[in-house]
């Protein structure tokens, strides 16, 4: 029955572990990187007026492996390599050769398979294939002891660092093309700083205080609003984007005409035949509570978030339920404010005035394009000062300003993506600073439910309490001026077959974290219940633990070692050890206005 106990926690482990922590995903990044590359070429070739230029712009721009290759390197800066050095002067690197379809170590003279030729010859290329996860088919095995390391420590990969970093290395490119460095070498460095930018569009990574490396804390925030989205704010626009996994998601900003209950609902319906989405039913409570919100004459932006039909209450996937990941879709609704973002038309309907507007990857590319075509101005035209231009053009065009969704304090949230959901937005952003440790008030803090399970063994006990079983915790924080934590723990099941027989509350003491906060330490002390079912079995037990714990994203792996005393046992009535081994995973509670 050990055994068996020990099984189902390393399967629950297997489906519930996740430690991804980029703004884009590899395919993501690459796949930005080849259709701005493309767009680059375009915008100069017309610009072309002698004979070098034009033997230049052939180098750059009509061998399609080099555009291939350059995606690659994007995709890998500073994930995956830590300095532009292992894809520039390191012929051998094991970063650009995979020994099988492309070598990108000599952007000169690459080398590709037939195949691959073919296919980008074609422009037959798109977000998932198969060839940009062919050319890191070694690289992840071999490298994911140094990908560890830099997401663990990848400060820089957030706002305001990483449009820091882009502007060092946008900086370095000009500087070697100057100095006439060759193509590799010359390439590696913008694709360094083409990184960081790329990642400045995501909405995970903005608004976040990623320097203090609360890394569950982090990862669930980069999660939850890489899916939930976020408003953003540069110098020349206003623009609602969304981070990893939800590249092409378009972003829907609507205005009712009016807020009766009659007129949203009505709305809610025209909404599906206009943009060919489907959802849920919305509960006429909900219609309501809608209602309410909008009828003030206050200006204010809110969040209409509606799960799509697929994802009923009837099935939902392992994913929607373990991680809250459910698919559904978000509408900016603007109340008594005019459409900002200047790259939406507004349509007007019968209920309301919408505009469809670009997805996540257009906003992206579209200044990622503008960043290669300010190289290529230098690079093959020569002209920095025009290049200049356009590197400014771009940085008008970063955010600077987050405006993340507020949320409401409740002891629990059922799944956030799962039912409908109406965000308030707040009115001021979070403010970016550059110190180490910012003060808490520079930042919204949000708060974030844990829930894990572990495998529990008790020592000593002259078997009346079962030695195995499996538990269920949930934790949460115990109030905003303390930062320490309280859980519960069910006893899932135990070896002898009993089911929710024991049960207890824990505080925790706030870790003491070390290696990059990666490990941490933290006292404990418990309060419960064992045998509950059982009669004379039955006891009471309090004690003090300590625990270790390490980060993994979102995913927390812990031990701890409990002394518990017991008593009101008419038969065993002494001391136990308790050893726990588990995981918990977090993610933010972000309420709704269908909260208690």
């Amino acid at each position: 029955m050990n055994k068996q106990i020990w099984l189902i926690f390393i399967l629950i482990l297997s489906l519930t572990i996740s430690i991804d922590g980029h703004a884009w995903k590899y395919n993501e990044h690459a796949y930005i990187t080849y259709q701005a590359y493309d767009s680059a070429c375009a915008a100069i070739k017309g610009q072309i007026k002698n004979r070098k230029q034009i033997e230049d712009y052939a180098a750059y721009c009509e061998n399609p492996l080099i555009k291939l290759c350059f995606s690659h390197m994007v995709a890998l800066s500073g994930d995956w390599v830590a300095d532009y050095e292992k894809i520039s002067i390191n012929k051998d690197s094991k970063f650009l050769n995979n020994g099988t379809s492309l070598n990108c170590s000599d952007l000169s003279n690459i080398e590709g398979s037939d195949e691959i030729i073919k296919i980008t010859s074609d422009n037959k290329v798109d977000s998932s294939h198969v060839i940009f996860q062919d050319v890191l088919t070694n690289t992840k095995t071999k490298a994911f002891l140094q990908w560890a390391k830099l997401v663990s420590d990848n400060e820089t990969h957030f706002q305001p660092r990483s449009v820091l970093q882009w502007n060092k290395w946008t900086d370095e490119a000009y500087s070697l093309v100057e100095n006439q460095q060759d193509m590799q070498v010359t390439m590696a460095a913008k694709a360094f700083g083409l990184h960081f930018l790329e990642d400045s569009f995501s909405a995970g990574h903005n608004g976040l205080n990623r320097s203090l490396r609360r890394h569950n804390y982090d990862q669930a925030y980069h999660d939850g609003f890489n899916h939930t989205g976020m408003l953003l704010e540069s110098f020349e626009n206003k623009f609602y984007v969304y981070g990893d996994s939800n590249l092409d998601q378009k972003t829907v900003y609507i205005k009712f005409h009016d807020h009766s209950q009659e007129n949203i609902s009505a709305a809610l319906s025209e909404i599906q035949s206009v943009t060919g989405m489907k959802f849920i039913k919305t509960p006429e409570t909900f219609i309501k509570k809608i209602s309410e919100k909008l009828d003030t004459s206050e200006p204010s932006i809110k969040v209409l978030s509606l799960p799509m039909i697929e994802e009923t209450i009837e099935f939902k996937s392992i994913r929607c339920i373990i991680f809250d990941d459910c698919n559904k879709h978000e509408f900016v609704v603007l109340n008594h404010l005019d459409f900002f973002d200047v790259k939406c038309e507004p349509n007007k309907h019968e209920y309301f005035t919408v505009a469809i507007c670009p997805s996540s990857s257009e906003y992206v590319t579209e200044q990622t394009s503008k960043s290669i075509e300010s190289f290529f101005t230098l690079v093959i035209l020569g002209d920095k000062t025009r290049a200049l231009e356009i590197t400014q053009e771009v940085t008008q065009m970063i955010p600077n300003k987050a405006y993340p969704i507020t949320q409401d304090n409740r002891s629990m949230n059922s799944l956030i993506n799962g039912k409908p959901q109406f965000f308030d937005h707040y009115k001021n952003p979070n403010l970016l600073c550059f110190k180490r440790n910012c003060d808490r008030e520079e930042f919204k803090e949000y708060n974030f439910m844990t829930f894990g399970f572990s495998h529990e063994t008790r020592l000593d006990n002259d078997d009346i309490i079962p030695s195995s079983s499996l538990g269920f915790i949930l934790r949460g924080r115990i109030s905003e001026k303390f930062s320490g934590r309280m859980e519960n723990r069910y006893q899932l099941y135990n070896e002898k077959g009993k089911f929710l027989s024991s049960f207890d509350l824990s505080l925790f003491t706030p870790s003491k974290r070390i290696g990059r906060n990666l490990i941490g330490v933290y006292a404990k002390g418990s309060l419960g219940l064992d045998n509950i079912w059982e009669g004379e079995k039955r006891s009471r037990y309090a004690g003090l633990g300590l625990g270790f714990d390490a980060h993994f994203g979102s995913t927390t792996t812990f031990v701890e070692v409990d002394y518990l005393k017991h008593w009101g046992n008419r038969i065993f009535d002494d001391y136990s050890v308790r050893v726990m081994v588990g995981f918990r995973v977090s993610s933010l509670r972000m309420g709704s206005i269908l909260g208690n």
